[in-house]
């Protein structure tokens, strides 16, 4: 896998989100970005 596989892979589970949740790509990216975050500061406090 490459890094142009993963960014497919990215690309349809975004646009799968959008679909289901009727949401913006841009809702969609910020709410995976904060996820994101939120992630590395449980990390940072284990």
């Amino acid at each position: 896998m490459d890094k142009y596989d993963l960014y497919r892979k990215l690309d349809e589970h975004i646009n799968l989100v959008i679909n289901k949740s009727g949401a913006t790509e841009e809702e969609v990216v910020n709410q995976w970005l904060e996820s994101i975050e939120e992630t590395n500061e449980q990390i940072k406090k284990m």
